[in-house]
């Protein structure tokens, strides 16, 4: 269980609203909780030593991946390699991730674009993997993996989806994950290559992860011959909230530098290089103040060259309004010394507006961030280590590496155009998208924004704004006459009539010139009426196909003396001659078969004559009707025999002559496909071959395909 030990803000301070709450809850490590639900944020910490030992495995002094629902409730928490649910139990799925790492900022977790319960959570994995008595190590880089955490699972507690999970993305890395919101629903994951200058940074909307886009700038990490005194991939790597600008911390050589970032296309930019202690046994780490226009930078010296080195932290602040580098260097300010060093030390924007920092077994916090380094209010033990809680010396409390949402679509982004809507003819409707957007394309081909309608039709019109594309869609209709009742395009039985009454108050007129009303439709066409209403005239018009008679019995034929022929019929049947209804019939001997069927409502009745055969001679037949429709009756249409073809050669046609099945495999058949589409419905035409013990044997005719 909980129990509330301190209450974090002891401060007047004001409270900045710009935060999820999916970012409301902290896991420190070592059983300490913060809640930012409560203004100010509560200290708790899980007093249950069973439940401590258990998240003992999400124990780290690097930012963890804490993620909670709208209202602020915990969802789940992980450092990348483990993940626990609100119960703190392991995560159903996480059990196998097995992703060790020392990273010093391992994961970060992010609502999955156009999804309502699925999260990404992003995982690196890399470590010391030797080390000796002179501090020496071997550090392995950075692979990057992601896994899928569905929040609708296990009765709301969670589980990762098991084809998606540990999914490699990338190698060759340092440890700094971090997430930017893009544009148009997007965002990008952001980290750093080893030994290398480059930034890799992954477009993530609702199409998945997209490739890598690169940015050569900035300092080289170097990850080779390196001690761990020397925290080469050590520090920080921050987002402004306006997520336009990039700080990073960090290196062997220990630098911070600050970059644009383009939410466009992920691209970073060198902007300028900070002034802090160029040296393998320093560490520098910093963020931005909420609004931007400052960033804070703490330098602390390696723990392990305590002997050495001071074990504090000085605070500096600069003012990055003017993005020049001089004036940059010009405005840096002591703000104070902060005592105490961490192995990692971090710097973070909380939902409160409050800037937190971890360093060693304490919480320092800078009250107001936007303020001047003067006004600012640093607070070193802001607060201090739990008495009751056990922490290992030199080890920071963690902070959290904050979900990032992407933004929610604008109602424009999908609903630019008017809504579906009537016109008269002879009337127009004139639309501007030109402050929506860059660049447009219309249905028709037109870039302008500006585009009348005239006609009714179905319009579209894609509009660029950034590396964004929307588009949107919309149907004018002429306008109809209240209490019109002509049918849509529809069906007519062979001997059938479709009678349309129209409405007495209007003048109209039909195809014909018919002034009739009722009207009675007798047979196959396009008719259409017009009616005048207030000046504006009104055309509706329906297409009317009447349903052929098709043959699904095969031509009259001979069956030998205990022979049987067995049909599958592809319609609703009404009724065999023998008061029979399975589609699925055989016919056992010579007599007038007959059945009564349906195809699209009308009733239809076919017939075939079946004679005694003499049953010495070869025979083949091909049937004249099949329906590839996958209901597995009657779905591939083959050549039926009783005797062996030595040579043998089929070919069918469509009615325009195409080629589309040969064979010269007796045993082959025709699934109805033309290459990889399905065979329009209709009569095609066949030509057959063959050989058989008794003398060839040709045939040519009509095949019916039907669904």
């Amino acid at each position: 269980m909980l129990r509330v030990c301190f209450v974090l803000v002891l401060f007047l301070v004001p409270i900045v609203g710009f935060a999820q709450m999916q970012n409301n809850i902290w896991y420190l490590g070592f059983g300490n909780f913060v809640n930012f639900n409560t203004r100010p944020p509560t200290i708790s910490y899980i007093s249950d030593k069973k439940v401590r030992a258990t998240l003992f495995q999400v124990e780290s002094d690097a930012p963890n991946s804490v993620v909670s629902d709208t209202n602020g409730s915990l969802l789940y928490i992980s450092n990348g390699y483990t993940v626990f649910d609100s119960s703190f139990q392991i995560m159903q799925g996480s059990e196998s991730l097995e992703i060790s790492n020392f990273s010093p900022m391992p994961c970060v977790s992010a609502k999955i674009p156009g999804e309502v319960n699925q999260y990404y959570l992003f995982s690196l994995k890399n470590g010391f993997v030797s080390y000796g008595s002179d501090y020496s190590i071997k550090y392995l880089p950075g692979e990057l993996y992601f896994s899928i955490i569905d929040m609708g699972l296990n009765n709301g507690k969670g589980g990762m989806l098991e084809d998606k999970k540990f999914v490699k993305l990338y190698s060759g890395l340092v440890g700094k994950l971090v997430l930017v919101r893009g544009v148009c629903g997007s965002i990008w994951l952001l980290s750093h290559e080893m030994n290398s200058n480059r930034y890799v940074a992954f477009e993530i909307d609702d199409k998945g992860i997209h490739e890598p886009v690169f940015s050569d700038v900035g300092s080289y990490i170097v990850g080779t011959n390196m001690t761990y005194k020397t925290l080469l991939p050590e520090g920080s790597l921050s987002v402004s909230l306006d997520q336009s600008r990039i700080l990073t911390c960090g290196g062997k050589d220990n630098f911070a530098e600050l970059f644009s970032f383009n939410k466009n296309t992920g691209k970073l930019e060198f902007l300028a290089s900070l002034e802090v202690a160029q040296d393998s046994l320093s560490q520098s780490f910093g963020c931005f103040s909420p609004d931007g226009s400052k960033v804070y930078i703490g330098e602390t010296a390696h723990p392990l060259s305590a002997s050495q080195y001071d074990t504090s932290t000085l605070y500096y602040q600069y003012n990055v309004n003017v993005l020049n580098q001089d004036s940059i260097l010009r405005s840096k300010q002591f703000i104070e010394k902060g005592f105490g060093v961490g192995l990692r030390s971090h710097m973070v924007i909380g939902p409160d507006g409050l800037v937190y920092i971890s360093n060693s077994r304490k919480l320092s916090a800078i009250l107001r961030p936007n303020e001047t380094a003067q006004l600012c209010q640093f607070v070193d033990r802001f607060y201090l280590e739990n008495p009751d809680i056990k922490i290992v010396s030199g080890f920071s409390y963690s902070l959290n590496n904050p979900l990032v949402l992407p933004d929610p679509p604008s109602s424009k982004d999908s609903t630019f155009l008017l809504s579906d809507t009537l016109l008269c003819a002879g009337d127009a409707i004139r639309m501007d998208l030109g402050s929506l957007g860059d660049r447009f394309l219309w249905q028709d081909g037109s870039t302008d924004s500006l585009y009348t309608i005239t006609k009714p039709g179905k319009y579209w019109a894609q509009i660029e704004r950034g590396n964004c594309t929307f588009y949107d869609t919309m149907v004018v209709e002429p306008k109809w006459v209240e209490g019109l009742d002509i049918p849509q395009d529809t069906l007519l039985c062979p001997g059938d009539s479709i009678v349309i009454s129209l409405p007495g108050d209007f003048d109209f007129r039909w195809q014909d010139g018919s002034l009739e009303n009722p009207y009675s439709i007798r047979q196959a066409g396009t008719y259409w009426v017009a009616i005048q209403d207030s000046g504006c005239v009104v055309q509706d018009t329906t297409i009317v196909q009447e349903v052929s008679f098709q043959p699904v019995l095969p031509d009259d034929l001979s069956l030998c003396e205990g022979e049987t022929l067995e049909l599958d019929i592809p319609y609703d049947i009404v009724g065999w001659d023998d008061g029979s209804i399975n589609p699925h019939h055989i016919l056992d001997g010579p007599g007038v078969y007959w059945l009564d069927y349906l195809d699209q409502g009308c009733l239809f009745r076919d017939s075939m004559q079946v004679v005694a055969g003499y049953c010495e001679d070869c025979r083949v037949y091909v049937p004249n009707i099949f329906s590839p429709n996958g209901d597995g009756h009657n779905d591939v249409l083959a050549i039926q025999t009783n005797c062996t073809l030595s040579t043998f050669s089929w070919q069918i046609w469509d009615r325009w002559g195409t080629l589309v099945f040969s064979t010269r495999d007796p045993s082959a058949s025709w699934d109805g496909r033309v290459g990889q589409s399905m065979a329009p419905v209709g009569v095609y035409v066949f030509r057959m071959n063959g050989l058989t013990p008794d003398g060839g044997v040709r045939d040519q005719g009509t095949i019916t395909l039907i669904r």
